[in-house]
Parts: structure tokens; sequence; C-alpha cells
């Protein structure tokens, strides 16, 4: 039974919601690269919320970043419920949790 449980906590998906201080709205494009090839998803700031769901195989490098800002995110993303909180003036410093 203790197997059971445990293969049934296993997610097939990551949900990342944030939070990004100092800004109300605005577009975060989360990316990722897949061979030569960067592929991004995008989701629009509400109320400085954010969020994304997706798959991955294994755990892989995004980067997360806003529109206009030069500031980028890079953190390791795998198949289960992520946070960020950061502040819009220093978005590589964020907190990542998950």
């Amino acid at each position: 039974m203790f197997i059971l449980a445990a293969c049934q906590q296993h997610k097939n998906e990551f949900t990342i919601t944030g939070k990004i201080t100092g800004i109300d709205t605005g577009w975060v494009f989360l990316t990722h690269r897949v061979g030569g090839q960067y592929i991004s998803d995008s989701s629009r700031l509400l109320q400085s919320k954010f969020n994304f769901t997706g798959k991955v195989d294994e755990p892989s490098l995004y980067y997360l970043n806003l529109s206009g800002s030069p500031q980028e995110l890079d953190f390791f993303v795998e198949n289960t419920d992520m946070n960020i909180v950061a502040s819009v003036d220093s978005l590589s410093k964020a907190y990542v949790t998950g």
C-alpha cells in the first residue's frame, strides 16, 4: 500500500505560480532549450501574479523574464508545484520553492 500511495503523489505536470512585486500588469515569459532551439511560453501578469503549466520528461533548466526587461531568472523545473516570489528590480534574486 505504501508504494501505491507514493505513486499517486507523483505529478505528471508542473504548475508554476508566481508574484512579482513592483509591477501590476505585463507579460512573463518562460523559456527552455530543446536541442539548439529555444521554446517560449507566455503568461499575462495580472495584479502582479502569473502562472504556467506544462510537462517535462526530466528536470530541465528554464529561464523566466519580463517583457521589456533584460533581467532573467534561471531555475530548474520538474513535474511538481512550484512558487516564485520576486521583485521587478531583482528578478534574478527571486525566491523559488517547490
